[in-house]
């Protein structure tokens, strides 16, 4: 298919649009990190009570004033019950096929029941009886940060914040249904760049977004077309560049009509079969990376992941056959 035929194909003023444009959420919006993002810290305890973990706030180069000056003096070394803290998925942990460690963030929900006990005049929002009791003391002080702390117009409670649009609430309602047996979650910024969440109650952020897909026949199938080269350059041109490249991708990666995947259909599956192969070369290419260096970082990992795509007779089936779907849809 030609450059030409391409930007046909992916005109944004035509009314063509893949059906899974209308199943890709946005993830939470996990805000100030600052406040909900934490690391594990040593503990000066002989024996720490049991379903705990200490904590300390986690540093980001991306926290923005005022909350990245405030010293959250009273976060340090904290002791927070194992129940309130949750894996999250940026799209930092996300490489082509494959998940870096993720995040954790301590919220004001359970793993265990998945809800947010909502309180109108409660602090931030939340009744403090439905959290446990470090972490009810944490929330009250989070919350009094919050309101201090947040923009003069700023009108939301803490917990309206963090579930802007019920974009938290909507990934507990999946993983409580359970309908839908994976999730795939995909970067909003840079190249497309997808991956299968192995951990069914991790949370996504705010960075990312993430697909529900019926089977994981159908992850695969995503995975291959969203992390092809071939998609890559038919997008790249409509989407507005920022300091970390493309940005924006959830936006534009569905104005092609991708079809959804149907197993009766020979090349959605020759497709899948692909995607499992190029995600097992992705995940042998990260444990190796792991193994032979101290830290690896998203931007290590995603270029040494592409690289061997890029040489693999894997990566380089997934864009012949990639490019077959283009074809086919664009005639």
């Amino acid at each position: 298919m030609s450059r030409g035929e391409l930007r046909r194909l992916f005109d944004t003023s035509r009314e063509m649009a893949s059906p899974y444009g209308s199943l890709a959420r946005q993830g939470a919006t996990l805000v100030p990190r600052r406040l909900l993002f934490v690391e594990e810290a040593q503990s000066s305890a002989t024996i720490r009570a049991p379903g705990t973990q200490v904590t300390q706030p986690r540093r980001g180069n991306l926290d923005k004033p005022p909350w990245k000056r405030l010293p959250l003096n009273g976060f340090q070394r904290m002791t927070v019950e194992d129940d309130h803290v949750f894996d999250v998925h940026l799209g930092a942990t996300l490489v082509p096929y494959a998940t870096l460690k993720p995040r954790r963030a301590v919220l004001p929900s359970r793993r265990s029941t998945l809800q947010m006990a909502r309180l109108e005049n409660g602090p931030g929002g939340i009744d403090p009886f439905s959290l446990d009791e470090r972490v009810r003391d944490r929330w009250r002080e989070m919350a009094r940060i919050w309101d201090e702390n947040k923009r003069p117009n700023e009108g939301k409670s803490l917990s309206e914040q963090i579930d802007y649009y019920g974009k938290l609430t909507a990934q507990f309602e999946w993983m409580m249904s359970r309908g839908m047996q994976v999730r795939i979650a995909c970067a909003t910024s840079g190249r497309p760049t997808a991956a299968i969440l192995p951990d069914w109650h991790a949370v996504v952020d705010t960075s990312a977004y993430w697909i529900p897909c019926d089977f994981h026949d159908e992850a695969a199938y995503l995975l291959a077309v969203i992390n092809s080269v071939a998609l890559y350059s038919a997008v790249k041109d409509l989407m507005p560049s920022g300091q970390f490249g493309p940005r924006h991708v959830h936006k534009h990666l569905w104005r092609l009509p991708i079809p959804k995947f149907d197993s009766t259909i020979r090349l959605h599956t020759e497709i899948s079969e692909a995607g499992l192969q190029a995600a097992a070369v992705a995940n042998r290419t990260l444990s190796e990376l792991n193994r032979s260096q101290q830290k690896v970082t998203v931007t290590i990992a995603r270029r040494e992941i592409r690289n061997m795509l890029t040489e693999s007779q894997e990566g380089q089936r997934v864009e012949s056959l990639i490019d077959r779907l283009l074809d086919s849809i664009g005639n």
